[in-house]
């Protein structure tokens, strides 16, 4: 047998497995790590108002770039919001990050709509179209996001627990056929202890389920609290701070602000990790050109085709970065250094000091 965990014998149209050749994945991929789980259903649920999706889109914009957020850990995912609540919401929560240079080509997009999650033809074409944004920026995995639950089942009643088993099974169908991690906003039920409003069903169902509080010391704070975890046993707290962020003034002299969660790092981290111990593990260079190569060949696709410089591209880098990130000259000499491959190797061209990708790299999509 080529895979010793899968057995001769069949039923029900399935290779059993054999257990005692199981061999635990020390590394699963995640677009959050200890949080989004590639291949795993997840719920956010919480009281109007606290700030879910100002939240979630500091999330996701973070992840659309593999780029570190408070103490969390994070790989490089397309992101995809069906926004059947509020479009211009998720848009406006995203601004204060996706506005910045180094998230100018990132892979998220809101899709203005929701779909019946129990209507398979839908789900069919949901797949079909996850995996055509991941095959254009050349990336396997994503985040897939779902706001609301009651919005995404059509004339379904969310008090149902055959509705809410059927969401479910075609979500997790989503997500590990997709290689993705999804999410789901849902509210809370009435009063404070409520729990989620709708089905029991729900907490059976998803793989892992997070609530959001505020903190009655600090109105501004917010708590995502881990309820129920599938597979992540070091899940942890994670703390967000939602300000203002200035976005202009108006014609009539009024200062415009849209919502802005700042991520705050997590709660009960283990202090006596000694610094040695928890160090990032040094990246492979050919992860790290690969990152430089996406940088440049996104710059051209998705951007304004603009000629960038060591710096700019230093901005938009991600995870392959991760153990430089914080010493501005040893991450700029591991970019150059990855330029000085690709220039080689004739993946990129270079002028005044600048770098476009090459013609042949970007119509093959790879370096």
């Amino acid at each position: 047998m080529n895979n010793p965990f899968i057995s001769e014998f069949e039923i029900f149209g399935c290779k059993a497995q054999h257990t005692p050749s199981f061999k635990p994945d020390l590394n699963p991929p995640y677009a959050v790590k200890d949080f989004l789980q590639i291949g795993e259903n997840s719920v956010l649920y919480g009281a109007p108002g606290l700030g879910k999706t100002a939240i979630v889109a500091a999330i996701a914009a973070h992840a659309s770039i593999g780029r570190d957020f408070g103490d969390c850990l994070t790989q490089k995912s397309v992101v995809i919001v069906f926004a059947a609540e509020d479009r211009n919401g998720v848009h406006k929560r995203a601004y204060p990050y996706l506005n910045l240079p180094e998230f100018s080509t990132a892979p998220f997009y809101v899709v203005p709509k929701g779909f019946d999650m129990l209507d398979h033809t839908k789900v069919e074409e949901v797949k079909k179209f996850i995996r055509a944004v991941q095959k254009a920026h050349g990336i396997l995995q994503a985040v897939v996001i779902f706001d609301t639950l009651n919005r995404m089942l059509g004339q379904h009643d969310e008090n149902s627990s055959t509705v809410i088993g059927s969401y479910f099974s075609n979500a997790e169908d989503i997500a590990q056929s997709t290689n993705s991690a999804c999410l789901t906003i849902h509210h809370s039920g009435k009063g404070t202890s409520a729990g989620a409003r709708g089905s029991s069903a729900i907490v059976g169902n998803a793989d892992n389920i997070y609530r959001l509080t505020n903190s009655k010391q600090d109105k501004s704070l917010v708590h995502i609290v881990p309820e129920k975890t599938k597979d992540i046993d070091s899940a942890k707290s994670l703390s967000f701070r939602i300000e203002p962020h200035n976005v202009g003034v108006d014609r009539d002299g009024a200062v415009k602000t849209f919502p802005k969660a700042i991520p705050q790092g997590s709660t009960g981290i283990d202090a006596n990790i000694p610094a040695n111990e928890n160090k990032p593990p040094k990246r492979a260079g050919g992860e790290r050109i690969e990152d430089v190569g996406r940088i440049l060949i996104d710059e051209t696709k998705f951007g304004n085709g603009h000629w960038l410089s060591p710096p700019q591209i230093a901005e938009r880098t991600g995870e392959a970065f991760r153990d430089v990130r914080s010493n501005r000259d040893s991450h700029l000499k591991a970019v150059k250094r990855s330029l000085k491959a690709l220039k080689e190797n004739g993946s990129i061209r270079e002028g005044d000091g600048k770098f476009k990708i090459a013609d042949e790299c970007l119509e093959s999509g790879q370096v």
